[in-house]
């Protein structure tokens, strides 16, 4: 029993006996996506829902589709709004890839989460952080940013596009004041 613990435990590599890298039929690569399962990939000028969590703070979700020679990697995720970061300071989260086929090293993430703190610490005292700095986000054109890394090589994939930030319905009556 113990051998077979020491199997079912053993590296995060993918299909084949020799270097992962060499055995993937295709290029390693992310393609950014929704954050729910199944992943969709996201094309330029996708909404972005900024959702209000159950915590009280704001988030984008995140997933992507993965071709990597690896079950197991480090996800974060980052949003700009003309030049500023709005979310990426976070830690990555460190998952394995749900879906994952070795045959073709395809894999996928979702639920991955761009945390819209950067700034939030540097507000003035007595701003209303949703109605003077969350509302007006609703609109704006922003860029986000996903970066996968392999947690055993020195690979890291990256996937950006443009997108539209819309606001959680649970904000929307707050920010037009109904």
């Amino acid at each position: 029993m113990f051998a077979w613990l020491w199997f079912a435990c053993g590296d995060s590599k993918g299909p084949g006996d020799g270097d992962p890298l060499d055995t993937c039929p295709s290029e390693p690569q992310v393609v950014l996506g929704t954050g729910l399962q199944p992943v969709v990939p996201l094309e330029e000028g996708a909404e972005l829902l900024l959702v209000h969590g159950p915590q009280g703070g704001w988030h984008v979700d995140v997933g992507g589709l993965v071709t990597i020679p690896t079950l197991e990697v480090a996800v974060n995720a980052t949003l700009v709004l003309d030049g500023r970061q709005l979310a990426g300071d976070q830690s990555p989260l460190y998952t394995v890839l749900a879906a994952y086929d070795d045959a073709t090293c395809d894999g996928e993430f979702y639920e991955v989460r761009a945390y819209v703190d950067d700034e939030l610490a540097t507000l003035p005292g007595g701003t209303d952080v949703l109605l003077d700095y969350i509302c007006p986000l609703g609109g704006q054109r922003v860029t986000l940013t996903v970066e996968v890394s392999d947690i055993d090589r020195e690979v890291v994939l990256t996937d950006t596009i443009e997108g539209v930030i819309v606001l959680d319905p649970y904000d929307v009556s707050a920010c037009t004041g109904g």
